[in-house]
């Protein structure tokens, strides 16, 4: 009797021990996927900060623009006032 329960205790470590490898295994691809995931976000993060940064620039771009008309704009103005006082 004592040996038919040491061959069923063996075979009962075996299939703990092969349960326990198993849970690991999933446990290390589910960790891998998580890390993946967490790479693609990181990736998505650094982009999107890319793409706002030269937004940012082509509109402060725009905006000189804008400013430098007005002045032109003032310039013409000032000239037809001198005419207006010589004439």
């Amino acid at each position: 009797m004592k040996e038919k329960e040491k061959k069923e205790e063996k075979k009962k470590e075996k299939k703990d021990k092969a349960e326990k490898k198993e849970k690991e295994k999933k446990e290390k691809k589910k960790d891998k996927k998580k890390e993946k995931k967490d790479e693609a976000e990181k990736k998505k993060e650094r982009e999107g900060k890319e793409g706002e940064e030269e937004g940012n620039e082509g509109e402060e771009g725009k905006g000189g623009g804008e400013g430098g008309g007005g002045e032109e704009e003032g310039g013409e103005e000032e000239e037809k006032k001198e005419g207006e006082e010589k004439g």
